[in-house]
């Protein structure tokens, strides 16, 4: 079903055919492999704008709390899934704001130095997309930690005349999202 799910087309086939409810049932899972593998699922499903409809309003509009939860896991599967998804959907305005008002910047801003590099990087696009909002940029400035931790990513500790290798993409986000927020 992922490889399946990983062109547009076959992801609105997954929800026509009954698949999408299936996938967002395990989300409430108390088995992190299956909560981990189903929010996979629902990020690979959510690259067509109407399955990402169909998940903000699945199980009574609580699907996007419970994704916003996820992002607590001690499970690094479930973390990563969780803040990929949230990433993916917050690139509609609609779903921007709930997930804004769901207060997921506050969960988002220790992902952005404590995991690996990919979830680091949606946390960072996570937050972007969330700062696009006047109101919700200047809220998310006071977030405490937050322009430290993306001026730690951005301009990483020097090692003798050298800095630290890091990953370009990350620092160049970081930098960015630091640069957006300063303003």
């Amino acid at each position: 079903l992922r490889a399946y799910a990983l062109d547009a087309r076959y992801a609105i086939e997954v929800d026509q055919r009954g698949g999408l409810p299936q996938v967002c049932r395990l989300v409430f899972s108390e088995k992190s492999e299956a909560v981990a593998r189903a929010l996979d699922l629902l990020w690979l499903l959510a690259g067509a704008d109407t399955v990402k409809a169909k998940i903000a309003k699945e199980r009574d509009g609580s699907m996007l709390r419970q994704v916003v939860g996820c992002v607590k896991s001690k499970n690094g599967s479930v973390v990563s899934g969780a803040v990929a998804l949230l990433r993916k959907m917050a690139a509609v305005p609609e779903y921007r704001r709930e997930i804004y008002d769901l207060s997921a910047h506050v969960d988002l801003v220790p992902m952005i130095t404590k995991v690996d590099d990919q979830t680091q990087l949606n946390a960072i696009g996570c937050i972007a997309a969330l700062c696009l909002q006047e109101d919700q940029r200047t809220q998310i400035k006071t977030c405490s930690e937050l322009l430290d931790r993306l001026q730690k990513l951005a301009n990483p500790p020097k090692q003798g005349d050298r800095a630290v290798p890091r990953n370009q993409a990350l620092a160049q986000r970081a930098h960015a999202l630091a640069r957006v927020l300063e303003a």
